[in-house]
């Protein structure tokens, strides 16, 4: 009996870590890319301000860093929108242009995985219509940037727009940062980092919205590296000879930030003030260091000549 009890508790243990850690590293995501309900048409009005023209009912991110064997660290930025457009002077929302930083000594970011959806009401059921390849383009802005610009089809008053897509930079000092805020209403918006050890950023926050949700975990990242082969006489199963190229698993600890607003109200020009953007609820990094294994640590931006060479 004792020992049945003892292996109850045991097991009671191991489930509760269990659940603490799927808890904590494995938070669903707050939105469900192409997934859309009938009640996400109910109101044909935002109940906080009815005088909006279009409501983001969500806006996730996540950045996680990766590992590429011809560009070293790279950055992967994820972001998924929905965004109701609830007046016709929000049609202009159905138009995203996204920057991408381009350099031809030290890298580039690139768009990928772009999808896009418009959803209407239609006889109580939801219809969604594809963004096609034509409403996609890419434009040079001038010698370092390019703007991939979409438009979203077939836009009503009470349609709902909804996008993704994953920008992967080779930029790791200049690391995503995130608005909370817009010039309409924002129900979430939520942003995820993770961070390995190897790198440290220093990270300053604007607004005065509150977070819903600010929490710090760590978890365990791998990252495979591909090994050359060499030329050197080596003993493999009893032979000697070259040694092949091969994989190594890298593992690291990784540092997971979780941000979180609800209910965020539009950010309006007021009287007197010249840049309302200047008080926008946002979030932003600047790379402190670096400590990679075997290369020792190496201070960045910390000072004007420093910060310079960086940007």
């Amino acid at each position: 009996m004792k020992r049945n009890l003892r292996t109850s508790r045991v097991w009671l243990a191991l489930f509760l870590a269990f659940s603490f850690q799927s808890h904590t590293f494995a938070q669903p995501d707050p939105v469900r890319f192409g997934k859309m309900e009938v009640a996400d048409f109910q109101t044909k009005t935002y109940a906080n301000d009815t005088t909006a023209e279009a409501v983001v009912l969500c806006d996730y991110g996540q950045t996680e860093f990766v590992y590429n064997n011809e560009r070293g660290f790279q950055t992967k930025f994820e972001r998924t929108t929905r965004v109701r457009i609830l007046k016709k002077s929000g049609y202009d929302w159905a138009t995203v242009e996204v920057p991408l930083y381009q350099s031809n000594a030290k890298g580039e970011e690139k768009l990928t995985d772009l999808k896009g959806y418009t959803y209407n009401l239609q006889n109580g059921q939801v219809v969604k219509e594809k963004m096609a390849k034509e409403a996609v383009f890419l434009e040079k802005k001038d010698e370092n940037y390019l703007i991939q610009k979409f438009t979203l089809p077939n836009v009503k008053e009470g349609s709902v727009i909804e996008y993704t897509y994953t920008v992967t930079s080779d930029f790791i000092y200049n690391l995503h940062d995130w608005a909370f805020q817009s010039t309409i209403p924002v129900v979430w918006s939520e942003y995820r980092v993770s961070i390995p050890e190897y790198f440290k950023y220093e990270m300053q926050t604007q607004g005065y919205e509150d977070f819903h949700i600010n929490s710090t975990d760590q978890k365990q990242v791998s990252f495979n590296r591909k090994v050359e082969g060499s030329d050197g006489t080596v003993s493999l199963s009893g032979r000697s000879g070259r040694v092949p190229a091969h994989f190594e698993v890298i593992n690291a600890t990784a540092t997971a930030h979780r941000w979180a607003t609800k209910d965020v109200p539009a950010i309006r020009a007021e009287a007197y003030t010249t840049t309302p953007l200047d008080y926008l609820s946002k979030i932003e990094f600047e790379l402190s260091s670096t400590n990679y294994p075997g290369q020792g640590f190496k201070p960045y931006a910390n000072g004007w000549p420093s910060l310079n060479e960086s940007l």
